[in-house]
């Protein structure tokens, strides 16, 4: 879709005790992909979480994995990702990538999971909640089955 650069952040196991901390204290608001700091951010709260960052810039891959050794970072296509294995996806896109990654996260995760963006709504579907600790950053929250508005 000539995106410059995308970022995805999967995590696996402990979902049901990330998503209670987003629904309390917001934690993962401020996080931001790239360079890693929602690798550290998500990794400070939950240490037992299986972290994996899909980054499609080879120099933003190579400094997060280098930052984030805990992580499994890898330079990847996220649209050529399976997520299916995922209970949680974080991502940072544009808004007019926002009804592909619905899409994607609707064919391959599990009832259940999580679908969280940061910035970017996903017109035309319900969030389950939305988040703003830090101003100008929202975190829209999304759980499969997702349901239209």
């Amino acid at each position: 879709m000539g995106l410059r650069s995308a970022q995805l952040v999967a995590v696996r196991g402990g979902h049901k005790t990330l998503l209670h901390q987003l629904f309390l204290t917001g934690q993962c608001s401020g996080v931001q992909p790239g360079l890693g700091a929602g690798l550290v951010a998500l990794q400070a709260q939950y240490p037992c979480a299986q972290i994996h960052g899909w980054e499609w810039s080879w120099p933003l891959a190579l400094l997060c994995q280098l930052r984030c050794r805990f992580a499994r970072v890898r330079r990847a296509d996220i649209w050529a990702r399976d997520w299916s294995g995922c209970d949680l996806v974080y991502l940072f896109q544009r808004p007019e990538s926002m009804p592909r990654a619905l899409e994607k996260a609707a064919a391959e995760l599990r009832p259940g999971a999580w679908l969280v963006s940061l910035e970017f709504e996903a017109l035309g579907w319900q969030p389950r909640a939305r988040l703003e600790t830090v101003p100008g950053k929202p975190v829209w929250l999304y759980q499969v089955p997702f349901k239209r508005r």
